[in-house]
């Protein structure tokens, strides 16, 4: 009787230890979410993050002029004309003179091709900037056209066959002959073009087509540096001016696309666009680097110096407070190191200081940055101009306009005047 007992009782332990297990496992299943469940959770949060950046678009959109938008039809060499949704450009394109009727044709074709209509939809309803009535368009505005476009080309590769369709018949000859001069149709392959176009005429610019790529790397950078040549001179003086550019451009590049940057309304293409002009009459080059990323007043402050360019801003700190405070702090560093006999280290907020020292190094050059809502001009360390805009900008872009030293090379004719 005795080792029934017992026995008894182990069966009944040994029964509230396999509930007391299977508990246990039911409250650690109950715990940790399944995979499905993560999934779950990861795509809400992805959803509610872009519903927010839809919503931050959509009021930067509202704040800016809306171009005409219509039906049209796209003429096709030996097809019927196809229906598309066109955004009609503005008489002026000039980021420089129209900023806010530029970006609102920006914004609006952002809008429709990335919110408006689905992935699969642009495929039937095409969507065309429309330059018919274009009149001007300036090397900065045509840089920032032309990687809409490309991006799109680049997008359509890896995801959807969406290629831009141009129908230039009717563009002014200006604009056509602006753009293919400087190498949109070569970048942009578009899949329809209907037009010739007349070469520029001698002794006027000469270009530095468009050039894009995703790194930095020395590939490039020898392509542009002989583009750089040809279009103003080989001089030595100039040639060390081409270097302290190509070294600025790296440092455009280098803040553009953190790894955690927050979710946008459009697919963020991690490529950089640049173009030039040179202007022979008066010895100056204009050199534009445009990149599609979150901007410099966003990518400052994850840095572990910022606190010390907070130092360096007004207690209102906008965005170009910001910007200018970041030249400010690199040039600092930079002084204190030359004078300490050594090199500032590369990095740790020398890169804007970089992108503003070859205008010091240039009397009469300058250089403009826009980014987010701050503007910021560098004539030199004793003015830096400051300009905050009441919407953001699309992306980074900065411009240099540099004097370059005479070229020796050059007949004395053909030398640059003051």
């Amino acid at each position: 009787m005795a080792k029934m007992l017992v026995w008894s009782r182990r069966r009944i332990g040994a029964k509230k230890r396999r509930h007391r297990f299977a508990r246990t496992r039911h409250l650690k299943q109950q715990a940790k979410p399944t995979a499905a469940a993560q999934r779950s959770y990861v795509d809400r949060m992805a959803q509610a993050e872009r519903a927010e950046a839809i919503e931050r678009f959509r009021r930067a959109k509202e704040g800016l002029p809306q171009p005409e938008i219509s039906q049209g039809y796209l003429r096709r060499p030996g097809m019927n004309p196809r229906k598309a949704l066109m955004v009609h450009a503005p008489s002026v394109l000039s980021i420089r003179e129209a900023r806010d009727e530029f970006l609102g044709l920006i914004y609006e074709f952002r809008w429709i091709a990335n919110v408006q209509l689905p992935p699969g939809a642009r495929t039937f309803q095409p969507i065309v900037i429309d330059l018919v009535r274009t009149d001007e368009i300036t090397l900065d505005a045509a840089l920032v056209l032309t990687s809409e476009y490309h991006a799109a080309c680049l997008a359509a590769d890896r995801d959807y066959n969406f290629k831009p369709l141009i129908d230039d018949k009717d563009w002014q000859p200006q604009v056509r002959s602006l753009l293919k001069t400087l190498g949109f149709y070569e970048l942009v392959k578009p899949v329809d073009t209907t037009a010739e176009f007349e070469p520029p005429a001698e002794g006027e610019l000469r270009f530095v087509q468009f050039v894009s790529d995703e790194l930095v790397n020395g590939i490039w950078a020898e392509q542009l540096l002989d583009a750089l040549r040809d279009a103003a001179g080989a001089a030595p003086k100039r040639e060390l001016a081409y270097g302290a550019l190509l070294e600025a451009i790296g440092n455009v590049r280098g803040h553009a696309y953190p790894k955690d940057s927050p979710p946008d309304v459009i697919e963020r293409v991690p490529n950089w666009w640049a173009a030039g002009a040179y202007d022979p009459k008066r010895g100056v080059l204009e050199f534009a680097v445009y990149d599609r990323g979150v901007g410099i007043p966003s990518t400052l402050p994850k840095q572990d110096f910022f606190a010390s360019i907070l130092r360096l801003t007004s207690p209102e700190r906008t965005d170009a407070d910001v910007i200018a405070g970041a030249i400010r702090y690199g040039r600092t560093r930079h002084s204190l190191s030359r004078r300490k006999g050594g090199h500032a280290p590369l990095g740790r907020g020398n890169g804007l200081w970089s992108i503003c020292k070859i205008v010091e190094e240039l009397e009469g050059s300058f250089v403009r940055i826009s980014s987010e809502r701050g503007e910021v001009e560098y004539h030199g360390r004793r003015d830096v101009r400051k300009k905050d805009h009441a919407n953001p900008f699309t992306g980074t872009l900065v411009e240099w306009t540099l004097k370059l030293p005479p070229d020796l090379a050059t007949p004395p004719a053909e030398q640059c005047t003051q």
